[in-house]
């Protein structure tokens, strides 16, 4: 599967090398460079770039030779371009509502010059306070009588910021940082306006106070504008003499917010005493009475333009684009409450695969008919090419059809988009190559697939779901049977796995581990898959790679001075374990267990939970009880040296812990659904099944999308 496609505008990569490094080993870069409007606009009629799936602009000097960005440059975007991720804090430039309704995720990178804004914010509160520009003014013009001027008479017009009141328009990440710095270093009182009042969390350490906007201007001593241009001018001469007589006003967010000449006027009346301004109505261009007022601090345009400002709008940028492949969200998005998400549904196709009676591979076709793949003796994998797909009605509707034969190891696939299968001769036969999640090249990789497990073979139908390896399309199941009882295993909700990806992104966000790795996402940057900790673990070892280690010293410290007992729920019954050095061993087992690394944990298949032939009764018993109190965390709780003992409220609640299993079970719509391979150990008479059986089965209906929440 080829790589998603990256458009970088403009410059080279400056700065973040060992980044960029990663970003383009997930990703093809495509360059226009500096490309002209009408040479950028022929690129995209020709598809110059290909089909991508992202805009990079890391810099704000360069890779805007286009020009703005309206409906005629946002109309000729391939529907593959999911997301754009620009250098800089304002987006006046970009009709960000266009791309939402193209489905495109603006990200702007404010946060990479939140430090260099608020520090330039307040630079310049402190100049228009004190009159600095005033005095720099004089002091640069080499004019002896001007120095003497600003030296003798500015202290009457100059005050300290300290006690006075701050009014901050736009409550955002910058206009926090403000408040912040005014607080603390200058013990300024703060008030704010935004859309929405913030939480108490973020108002309480700075004592800020949320206000009206008529209020804000009555009320402050000087007015920070930190809020995006919207497209219409905000201080204009009506919202200009709403200010208090005397305040001042700083602007270090969009020249148009403020209409230039109504603030000369204001200045000029004495209604407001100073301004200080990063940004100008018609730039580069400055209105030529405020170039003449003493009261007025100017600046080019650069309350952002730090060198750490450029490195993180170079490195954020990157970091939008990978977040967003990963787990379809964005880090700093812009416009992500503008995007209408879809649900579920599309061209959804379903293949059914097992082995029959003389395990020969088989497929069933739409018409019910056999389909026997053939590898014609090759021992490199040949792709399938008959028809086994089969097309799925629209969503609310059912299709129905009887399974001609016993089969066993068999699965019901459904995607979202045709997959992939191969055939190989293994030596006693053809083998089948199925979709692999763990392979990223897979011709299947970027597909939204998922399968139930089936066996029915002398007329008894087992049928499981498991989320084992992955979490892919949510799928349930009912099973009607003859005597007119039913069975079921709902499945997940409808949207788990995004779901389950938000949830891994707060778990990251909580332990810094790399969990949202797990999120698979295609090349549109939908997530499709949640891999589980074990198939994460193989892709990148590292991700995973001490996770286990002091907890299983803990255990091990433990059960060297008491016993740990292993209900063998059978005729073994309960049997004492204790640790002697680095061994594990149980009363009645032929052989011991060392101490388990994180990939034995999460896969309860290695090392010691290895099960090999030979192995008695009681070590079979003692495995998956063994590794399912490891993966569940129980084994350290109170009434965790039984095992299993403990019910399903004591599992997953200390770390480390399985947080794939405990975050899928939490979106199991009847809690049945296995999320590591000893998820069925519970203790007697609370058993958690994940499927149906039966030997006198009439209908299994499979339910795909899940139900809503």
């Amino acid at each position: 599967m080829s790589k998603p496609i990256v458009l970088h505008l403009g410059d080279d990569i400056k700065w973040n090398h060992d980044l960029y490094k990663t970003f383009t080993s997930h990703f093809e870069i495509k360059r226009s460079h500096s490309m002209s409007r009408p040479d950028f606009i022929n690129a995209l009629k020709q598809k110059a770039f290909g089909d991508f799936f992202a805009i990079y602009r890391p810099f704000w000097n360069t890779g805007g030779e286009m020009g703005n960005w309206d409906d005629e440059l946002i109309s000729l975007l391939p529907a593959s371009c999911k997301i754009y991720a620009s250098a800089g804090a304002g987006f006046d430039w970009v009709d960000t509502a266009a791309l939402a309704k193209r489905g495109i995720t603006y990200c702007n990178a404010a946060a990479a010059c939140t430090e260099s804004v608020a520090d330039a914010a307040i630079w310049l509160i402190i100049s228009v306070f004190r009159n600095l520009s005033w005095s720099s003014t004089a002091a640069r013009s080499g004019d002896k009588d001007k120095f003497i001027d600003a030296n003798k008479n500015l202290a009457p017009v100059s005050r300290n910021p300290s006690g006075f009141t701050l009014g901050i328009i736009g409550f955002g990440r910058i206009g926090r940082r403000i408040a912040e710095k005014a607080y603390k270093a200058l013990d300024m009182k703060i008030i704010y306006n935004d859309i929405a009042q913030m939480p108490s969390s973020l108002e309480e350490p700075l004592n800020a106070e949320f206000k009206s906007s008529d209020a804000l201007l009555a009320e402050a001593d000087c007015v920070v504008v930190a809020t995006p241009f919207a497209g219409e001018t905000l201080l204009n001469k009506a919202g200009l003499s709403r200010m208090k007589r005397g305040a001042k006003l700083v602007n270090i967010a969009r020249g148009k917010l403020i209409n230039e000449a109504d603030l000369v006027e204001a200045l000029s009346s004495g209604h407001l005493s100073g301004a200080g301004l990063d940004v100008f109505e018609n730039e580069p261009y400055i209105s030529p009475e405020l170039l003449k007022m003493k009261n007025v601090e100017l600046l080019s345009h650069n309350a952002g333009a730090s060198l750490d400002s450029h490195i993180g709008f170079e490195k954020l940028g990157m970091e939008n684009i990978m977040e967003f492949w990963k787990t379809g969200k964005a880090i700093s998005p812009v416009n992500a409450h503008l995007i209408k998400q879809s649900k579920f549904g599309g061209n959804v196709r379903a293949y059914i695969s097992g082995l029959d009676s003389d395990g020969t591979v088989v497929f069933i076709g739409a018409s019910g008919n056999l389909v026997y793949p053939k590898s014609g003796g090759s021992k490199v994998p040949v792709e399938i090419k008959d028809n086994i797909a089969i097309p799925l009605p629209a969503q609310g509707q059912t299709l129905e059809f009887t399974v001609p034969i016993s089969m066993s190891s068999g699965r019901v696939y459904f995607a979202n988009e045709d997959l992939h299968f191969f055939v190989v001769d293994i030596g006693t036969g053809d083998g089948l190559v199925q979709p692999s999640v763990t392979n990223l090249q897979d011709p299947s990789a970027g597909v939204d697939w998922g399968f139930v497990e089936f066996t029915y073979t002398n007329g008894v139908l087992y049928a499981n779901i498991s989320y084992v390896d992955f979490v892919g399309i949510p799928l349930g199941m009912g099973l009607s049977l003859k005597d007119g009882s039913t069975q079921s295993c709902a499945g997940l909700e409808s949207g788990a796995v995004s779901k389950i990806c938000d949830d891994l992104v707060k778990q990251k966000d909580k332990d810094g581990r790399a969990w949202t790795f797990m999120c698979i996402a295609n090349a549109q940057g939908k997530p499709v898959r949640v891999l589980s900790p074990g198939n994460q673990y193989d892709l990148e070892p590292i991700t995973f790679g001490d996770y286990w280690d002091t907890y299983v010293n803990d255990v091990w410290n433990k059960y060297s001075s008491q016993d740990l007992i292993i209900n063998t729920q059978s005729e073994a019954g309960n049997v004492k374990c204790r640790v002697t050095g680095d061994q594990l061993t149980c009363d009645g087992d032929n052989r011991g267990y060392g101490k388990p690394n994180t990939k034995d944990i999460w896969g309860c298949n290695s090392g010691p939970f290895t099960v090999m032939e030979g192995d008695n009764a009681v070590h079979a018993a003692v495995v998956p009880r063994l590794c399912a109190a490891f993966v569940r965390t129980t084994l350290l709780v109170d009434g965790g040296d039984t095992q299993p003992k403990l019910g399903q409220e004591s599992y997953y609640k200390n770390d480390p812990t399985s947080h794939y299993s405990r975050i899928v079970h939490s979106y199991e719509v009847d809690g049945k659904g296995y999320a590591f391979p000893y998820d069925d150990v519970n203790p007697d008479g609370n058993e958690n099944a994940s499927g149906v059986v039966s030997g006198e089965p009439e209908t299994l209906t499979i339910f795909v999308g899940g139900p809503s929440a």
